[in-house]
């Protein structure tokens, strides 16, 4: 049987070939240049496929957009804040690890000055959780599987974060048109969340103070009596902070919280 050779288009040369009887037919070996051309491609889109399952979990997360690169390695570090950077380290860790499952605290109330950091600092723990945490295989590979059809803007796959951020009027607007009668409502996406709620901005809501105790006993409650970690962000202090909740419930969040203060406003990502 004749063949024709045929060369590498990147260098030039002639490819290896060897007949297979079976078949009848000349088979050609790829060039080591294609072949490295191969594994890069198939690099670039590996990391294309991490970035977009990265970019789900944030977005179901509910991060604003100004804190969706918000990072715990660009934050200085001053006398001020130096605690608060630390706790959020740690909250890290333990969810990364599931180590919260088995602390007694394992969440965080940050207070401070508006500009201090604090809905930075939150997001930063949830971004580095969303970043570091596995990646569901078959999730990943229905990605790739995406790109390589082109569909890299509508993939077909859907991936969800166990930690969310809402801001307390969000999330009592939520409680108020709660229905325990039903299994799910959208409620239950940030009360439950399996890994980590943080409440945004808390104190700043002008509803019935009897409606938002009510709320906040429900909401706590359950992720204290689930260990399941949340996270606050107030202006308040301690005595303002137990008046609006309620004795019952602030107590709850003393018991699985470490309280931390930022004072500084340096506590925003570094330039």
């Amino acid at each position: 049987m004749e063949n024709s050779k045929q060369y590498c288009p990147l260098c030039g040369k002639e490819k290896p070939q060897f007949f297979i009887e079976y078949i009848n037919k000349y088979v050609y070996i790829k060039c080591e240049c294609e072949k490295q051309k191969e594994a890069e491609e198939n690099e670039r889109k590996r990391i294309k496929a991490i970035e977009a399952y990265i970019n789900q979990r944030t977005k179901s997360s509910h991060i604003q957009l100004k804190d969706v690169k918000a990072d715990l390695s660009t934050l200085k570090v001053d006398k001020n804040n130096k605690f608060a950077i630390e706790a959020a380290q740690y909250m890290a860790h333990i969810l990364l690890t599931d180590e919260y499952k088995t602390k007694a605290k394992n969440g965080l109330i940050l207070k401070g000055n508006c500009g201090s950091g604090k809905t930075y600092i939150a997001s930063a723990i949830i971004n580095e959780y969303n970043k570091k945490h596995p990646l569901n295989e078959s999730a990943f590979n229905q990605i790739i599987k995406d790109i390589n059809n082109g569909y890299i803007n509508s993939l077909d796959v859907r991936i969800e974060s166990p930690c969310k951020i809402i801001k307390e009027d969000e999330l009592l607007r939520l409680y108020g048109r709660y229905d325990y009668r039903t299994d799910t409502s959208a409620l239950d996406e940030f009360r439950n969340a399996k890994k980590l709620l943080v409440i945004d901005d808390l104190g700043t809501a002008s509803s019935d103070i009897k409606k938002i105790q009510a709320a906040y006993f429900n909401i706590i409650d359950y992720r204290y009596s689930n260990m399941l970690p949340i996270i606050i962000t107030t202006n308040m202090n301690n005595t303002e902070l137990k008046n609006y909740l309620g004795d019952r419930t602030y107590d709850r969040l003393n018991a699985c919280c470490f309280s931390i203060n930022l004072i500084s406003n340096e506590s925003r990502r570094s330039s």
